[in-house]
């Protein structure tokens, strides 16, 4: 009897312990009510990208798409053509490349690493990477020059680093030289490094002791950030000047020539010397300078590289330039210098930059900036393909944004609304377009039978699209006074415009927009929408606007703002959620609230940063996927994140929510 009611003792104990045991030991998270779990981000695919840097040797061309090394074949130039790509382990920034022998040296950028990354190209078909030195320091802009087993890097802030890769499996650095001001290039002939040194012009090092580098002279009467060297002469340029410097004295160098480059000409950013000639790479195209009379350096050519015109390298082989634009490789015969001819192109699969994503079944529709609507198969999403293009219809047209409903993508940019059949993936076509009397269309959204496009100082246009072949505006909105409408978001009969005061695109330094909050306009009558509320930011904002359900999601003063627009003649501020940098864009799906995050200026890091919105009034960060480059667009379908980006195409993430166990409510056990 005793022993029974041991027994019985017994497992009332035990059996809720071993239960709790198991769910608190299990491999799942188990959480109580307003924990916070980690939502986990893993990139699993990426298509395009910008082009920095192009190295030649014998009939291969290296450069960079993206976060990818490509290799193309050039023993025919009219017809480059790719043998591989190969991504960088943690999708790097790359900005230069070097090859020598069977090896491509790679100066790259990630988060989690910064420095030179050997590549084995003995193989062409499947280049590996074979090691990697950690430069400390290393952040924007850095260049590569190897001669021998060494590797000198020009490493900005960091200086000029030298790197011994006799061991090509563990490069590692044996000495380096710091300079006062940023080092952006670097040339070696024999035991001398020239050095462009920004600011502080041009360093001339010994080089003879590896582990000591020693400043032999210097030209500081000017500026210098591309440098090359033929004989008893360096070549330099600085924004828009190119400058000729004797080094015959190392000691004591001394600038003999000097030009002024042609107008329009603002950043010079690569050079090559061949001969009598120099050949830049600038903002505004590929530039071809006499120098044989060192005195009086003559430009007798400027070839424009049309859409993107920005040229960021040039290489000079045999009578051909091989110049990177965009996210292209131009061959260019300069074999009459007056008049150079683009002799081949290789046009990488995909695009440059993605401004915005509308993702539908199986297919991702990239507005792609100057290289109009790009649309993606994302079925495997591990291998992204491009399946169909439509090109923009003449010059100064861009695709900013874009929205996909049907067979149609409505596409937004410069010069308005196309609409484009996309029910043929492979030959999307456009079908009708409307145009605005002034500005930009810098956003869409379609409902129904209407696209209501965010028009800037003409305010919201609203459109009817019934007819595609024919779209008609058949109502507006305007602000009285200096705004501007930038983003819409329409839920129902109301449409939610993010409103301002314009910014300057100045240079070097753009001054932003002034976001200055929200409209809630009713858009029942079509015709004739009317202002119903209006929600005022009180500190600096960005124009991402995102509405689901009686909830709209702003970025304003560093943080999320959950909106409550229940009552649309009172919006109301109901929770926040601090972010570090500004959101580009936000896209909500259930619980979660998705941000493309960047600065307005120029930053090397931005950010895929999701906000769990359960609760309204306490939002809370869940995870994030920290990147490198300017995050314009957002869209979540199902498990999967698709980001567009500025330089380095589109990303597809994985999307990895926590798993939860939940115990059943079980009543008291009897025993009897």
């Amino acid at each position: 009897m005793k022993k029974s009611r041991l027994w019985k003792t017994a497992l009332v104990v035990l059996v809720p312990f071993c239960i709790l045991s198991a769910v608190l030991f299990s491999s799942h998270s188990f959480a109580p009510v307003g924990a916070q779990e980690e939502v986990k981000l893993e990139l699993v695919g990426q298509i395009g990208g910008l082009a920095h840097a192009v190295y030649v040797v014998d009939s291969y061309a290296y450069i960079d798409v993206g976060p990818k090394l490509v290799i193309l074949d050039i023993s025919d130039p009219a017809n480059p053509a790719e043998v591989s790509r190969v991504l960088l382990s943690g999708m790097p920034t790359i900005w230069d490349i070097y090859v020598v022998d069977d090896y491509a040296y790679i100066v790259e950028y990630t988060v989690e690493r910064a420095g030179l990354c050997v590549i084995s190209v003995a193989d062409k078909a499947n280049p590996v990477e074979v090691g990697f030195c950690e430069i400390p320091g290393l952040a924007y802009d850095a260049n590569v020059y190897v001669v021998g087993d060494y590797a000198y890097i020009a490493a900005g802030e960091a200086g000029l680093r030298i790197i011994s890769v006799a061991d090509k499996s563990n490069p590692v650095e044996v000495g380096f030289y710091e300079t006062s001001g940023g080092v952006s290039d670097v040339q070696v002939i024999g035991d001398y490094a020239y050095v462009a040194a920004g600011g502080k012009g041009l360093c001339i090092i010994s080089v003879a002791d590896k582990s000591n580098p020693m400043k032999v002279g210097s030209w500081d009467q000017g500026s210098a950030y591309c440098v090359w060297v033929v004989g008893d002469y360096a070549y330099v340029t600085a924004g828009s000047t190119f400058r000729i410097i004797s080094i015959a004295d190392k000691s004591n160098p001394t600038m003999v020539g000097f030009l002024q480059l042609s107008p329009g000409t603002y950043v010079a950013e690569d050079i090559h010397v061949v001969g009598e000639y120099a050949y830049v790479a600038a903002n505004n195209g590929f530039h071809i300078i006499s120098v044989a009379d060192k005195s009086n350096p003559d430009e007798v050519n400027v070839l424009c590289m049309p859409p993107y015109y920005w040229v960021s390298s040039v290489h000079v082989m045999e009578g051909y330039a091989y110049v990177t634009s965009g996210g292209n490789l131009y061959v260019i015969s300069v074999a009459d210098k007056s008049n150079p001819t683009k002799t081949g192109v290789f046009t990488t699969p995909g695009f440059v930059i993605a401004k915005s994503v509308h993702v539908v079944g199986d297919y991702a529709y990239v507005a792609a900036g100057e290289d109009g609507l790009r649309i993606i198969s994302v079925a495997d999403k591990t291998n992204p393909v491009e399946v169909g293009s439509w090109g923009l219809p003449g010059p100064f047209h861009t695709a900013d944004d874009v929205y996909v409903a049907g067979d149609y993508a409505y596409v937004a940019g410069w010069k308005g609304l196309h609409i484009i059949l996309v029910a043929d993936k492979s030959n999307p076509t456009e079908v009708g377009s409307w145009t605005p009397d002034r500005g930009s269309a810098y956003r869409i959204h379609v409902a129904g039978d209407y696209a209501y496009v965010a028009n800037g100082f003409e305010g919201l246009r609203i459109i009817s699209i019934a007819d595609k072949s024919n779209p008609v505006e058949v109502g507006s909105f305007t602000i009285p006074g200096f705004f501007e409408v930038y983003n819409v978001d329409v839920v129902g009969d109301y449409a939610y415009v993010i409103y301002g005061v314009p910014g300057m695109s100045a240079c070097p330094a753009p001054v932003p927009p002034t976001v200055k909050g929200f409209h809630i306009l009713s858009v029942a009558d079509k015709s004739n929408p009317i202002k119903v509320g209006t929600f005022e930011f009180e500190t600096p904002s960005t124009s991402a606007i995102c509405v689901d359900d009686d909830f709209a999601y702003v970025y304003s003063g560093g943080a999320l703002r959950i909106v409550s627009v229940e009552d649309k003649s009172n919006p109301m501020e109901v929770g926040f959620c601090e972010i570090p940098r500004g959101a580009n864009d936000i896209c909500v799906v259930g619980n979660y609230a998705y941000f493309a995050e960047r600065d307005f200026f120029w930053t090397e890091r931005g950010a895929l940063r999701i906000i769990s919105v359960a609760q309204k009034s306490n939002p809370v960060e869940a995870g994030f996927y920290e990147a490198l480059g300017r995050l314009e667009g957002v869209c979540v379908v199902g498990d999967y994140a698709y980001v567009a980006t500025q330089d380095k195409g589109l990303l597809i993430l994985r999307i990895v929510k926590p798993e939860r166990v939940y115990l059943p409510i079980v009543g008291p056990l009897v025993l009897r």
